[in-house]
């Protein structure tokens, strides 16, 4: 008889009802949902829970479970080293905690603060399992090539309110003593291990070395708490995050595809019910969700590179994307609306399409063509761009030799780009970039006549206009994030933070031989830097409220790459748990290997630094590299309560050049 195939899903599922301290309703439901539901949509999925559900006998205090059932700190750690241990590469991982989480004082710990889950003892005591220990495991799970999704129903923010039921805890210090790091050493090391890539901080000490290979959704900022709800003319409890994110995966639609859809409409369901707490998205928020087996194919129109927008109703029933200039939004812009969820039980609407009537720093009002606004009541909707009018400052000219010109300036118009054919009549007409045939293969110059360096090499023979027309979409998308700016930017806002750079150079040391030394470097200038070697920025609030900050790399190999862990990061106005008024990033700037196969001993870089006045994420400015066509970076993180700044926004370019 043949033997199953082993596993390719796991899935460890950890609900902690039981605190003698505090308890919680809804941690064990949570996790007990999920389970049913993967269960019943994978049924091969390999499960591992863990529950402690609180004992009605006031003689017999504890979980009723068996003690191999519970949430120990011992159980969870066999579980998650034993799937690494079990699986192979290529496998998915799922990974849920709904829990009271804790922060607590670490001088030594990123922001100063190190982070816990509160789980249990074999003897029925608190323990935390620290972060840093998660961080290790999921890193050796990413490591061996398997591809995880964590989700993390608790908060870190160490409050406790008594209006209702906040899944955290005050940290105790008796308890984090007796928590420890465990006896292997090696697992912490290899936790902070340096990395050869350009390093990226997560939240707190959660540290995780291959974005490409994970995803993390929390359900709070370390500012806000998560709570557990009660469901309507019922005495059920839930996590808020486990709730909507199960609704989600039950949602029959076909735009599930990806982390980041999903996150997507949880954080519409946050939104909708105007609750005070909003999840933040770690990692490859590309990665489909547990392998995409239980999401469909999206089945819309696919643009090149397509990122899709939220839309709201308010102001009066008027439609609002929750994306503007910052975003490279401008008016004019046009967009298909898909219909996602429906809270009615009428057939699914064709998509809509709407138009940017007016673009502000951070949203953007549409108006509908061909539509009401009684077509769009009872819906939740997504917007893809369908024609974008900052790209046609781009234009490209094919040269006479290109083949099928006709068909090529079809294509390239449906993608919003000022494309012509050379003549006599047009040779005198300015243009970005032109695509002409020589020898052939497809050649691809800018306005000066220069090669366009680190792209793939085309043969002309049997040319695919919609894979050419991608790649100079692609160079056109590059430029545009490249040329972002905000002109309207008032002095005093462009005054409220500082930019500090520093970078590593070598110098002759009599004692030691080469001493290593930072030196500060002008932010106007471009930026010498040795391959391999560090730049730390440091970014400082002056202004007299918060600041946020997003990073995104522009490499040599035309992406547009999320330099930090998360969309945006937080500069408080004052010294704050978890939000400090400073902050600072390192960078290691490298060569990219391919590049230097290839005898390259330069390359450059451009790091451009969004400040902005209200939570705010870029999402759609990314770009993959040229030579990899796969997710790269975080998704946005959730806005924060609203503030009562005026809405500004700045963005500032680094120039670096890097050699060997």
């Amino acid at each position: 008889m043949d033997r199953p195939p082993p596993p390719t899903h796991h899935a460890i599922l950890v609900g902690v009802n039981w605190y003698e301290s505090q308890p919680l309703y809804g941690a064990v439901d949570d996790v007990l949902e999920i389970q049913a539901f993967l269960a019943e949509t994978i049924p091969s999925v390999q499960l591992h829970t863990f529950t402690a559900t609180a004992s009605d006998d006031p003689d017999f205090p504890g979980p009723i479970e068996e003690e191999q059932q519970w949430p120990t700190t011992k159980n969870v750690f066999n579980a998650l080293s034993g799937v690494t241990r079990e699986s192979k590469p290529g496998d998915f991982v799922y990974i849920h905690f709904s829990c009271h989480g804790t922060t607590f004082e670490d001088k030594n710990g990123p922001n100063g603060r190190a982070l816990a889950l509160v789980l249990l003892t074999h003897d029925k005591r608190e323990r935390y399992f620290w972060g840093r220990m998660l961080s290790s495991q999921i890193n050796n799970m990413v490591e061996k090539g398997l591809k995880v999704t964590l989700v993390l129903d608790c908060c870190f923010s160490g409050n406790i309110r008594g209006e209702k039921i906040i899944r955290c805890l005050l940290a105790d210090p008796d308890i984090a003593r007796a928590s420890g790091f465990y006896d292997d050493p090696s697992l912490l090391e290899r936790a902070f291990a340096t990395s050869g890539m350009r390093d990226v901080d997560m939240m707190f000490d959660l540290k995780i070395r291959n974005p490409s290979q994970y995803a993390l959704m929390v359900a709070s900022g370390p500012d806000q708490e998560a709570a557990e709800v009660k469901l309507p003319g019922t005495e059920k409890s839930n996590g808020q995050l486990s709730r909507l994110l199960l609704d989600t995966l039950k949602t029959r639609s076909d735009l599930e595809r990806n982390i980041h859809d999903i996150y997507s409409r949880v954080c519409f369901g946050f939104e909708h019910n105007q609750l005070k707490q909003h999840p933040i998205l770690y990692g490859n928020e590309l990665l489909p969700f547990f392998g995409g087996s239980i999401t469909r194919s999206r089945s819309i129109p696919s643009p090149y590179h397509p990122a899709y927008f939220e839309v709201k109703t308010e102001e009066g029933d008027r439609l609002f994307l929750q994306a503007g200039k910052a975003q490279g939004i401008s008016d004019g812009d046009e967009f298909e609306l898909y219909a996602s969820t429906s809270t009615t039980e009428e057939a699914r609407p064709d998509s809509i399409i709407a138009r940017v009537s007016k673009a502000t720093a951070f949203k953007s009002a549409l108006e509908t063509v061909g539509a009401t606004l009684e077509n769009l009541r009872g819906w939740s909707w997504k917007a893809i761009i369908r024609s974008q009018a900052a790209l046609r400052k781009y234009p490209i000219k094919l040269s006479s030799g290109v083949p099928d010109r006709d068909a090529w300036l079809v294509e390239l118009r449906k993608r919003s780009l000022d494309a012509f054919a050379s003549s006599e009549d047009t040779e005198s007409r300015a243009f970005f970039f032109s695509v002409d045939l020589e020898d052939g293969f497809f050649v691809f110059r800018d306005s000066d006549g220069q090669k366009v360096p680190n792209i793939p090499v085309l043969d002309g023979s049997q040319p695919n206009i919609r894979e050419l027309s991608d790649l100079l979409e692609h160079l056109v998308r590059f430029h545009h994030v490249k040329d972002l700016k905000n002109t309207e930017t008032p002095g005093t806002f462009e005054n409220s933070f500082q930019v500090e750079v520093f970078v590593n150079i070598e110098r002759p040391d009599s004692a030691t031989g080469i001493e290593s030394v930072k030196r500060q470097v002008d932010t106007s200038q471009v930026i010498s830097i040795g391959h391999d070697k560090k730049a730390e920025i440091i970014i400082r609030n002056e202004a007299p409220h918060d600041l946020y900050v997003s990073i995104y790399n522009l490499s040599p190999q035309w992406g547009v790459v999320n330099a930090l862990s998360v969309t945006f990061t937080k500069i408080a106005t004052k010294n704050g748990p978890g939000y400090p008024k400073t902050i600072r990033k390192m960078f290691k700037m490298r060569i990219p290997d391919g590049m230097l196969k290839n005898g390259d001993t330069s390359c450059k870089d451009i790091l451009k630094i969004f400040v902005t006045s209200h939570p705010s994420w870029m999402y759609n400015l990314q770009l993959p590299k040229l030579d990899a066509y796969h997710g790269f970076g975080e998704s946005p993180g959730r806005p924060s309560d609203p503030v009562t700044v005026e809405e500004n926004w700045t963005v500032m370019s680094l120039d670096f050049d890097t050699a060997v």
